[in-house]
C-alpha cells in the first residue's frame, strides 16, 4: 500500500512541475526581452500612433467611481 502512495506522490510532483514548465514558457515577453527595449536604449518601434488627440472624443464606455483607499 505504501508503495502505490509514494508513485502517486512522485507523479503528481511530475506533472506540477510540467505544469509550471509550460506555463512560464508560454508567458514570456517578446516585445520587451530588456530593460528599456531591445539594446536598452529606450526607443519605441511601434507605428500608427497618433501625434495629437482630436478636440473632442467620443466616450466609449463609463463606470461610476466609488470610494477608495488611494
Amino acid at each position: 500500500m505504501r508503495n502505490t502512495s509514494a508513485v502517486l506522490a512522485i507523479r503528481l510532483a511530475i506533472c506540477s512541475l510540467g505544469i509550471v514548465v509550460v506555463a512560464t514558457t508560454t508567458m514570456m515577453a517578446d516585445d520587451w526581452p530588456e530593460w528599456r527595449g531591445r539594446g536598452r536604449v529606450g526607443v519605441w518601434h511601434e507605428t500608427g500612433i497618433v501625434e495629437e488627440l482630436p478636440d473632442e472624443l467620443k466616450v466609449a464606455w463609463r463606470v461610476p467611481i466609488r470610494s477608495g483607499y488611494s
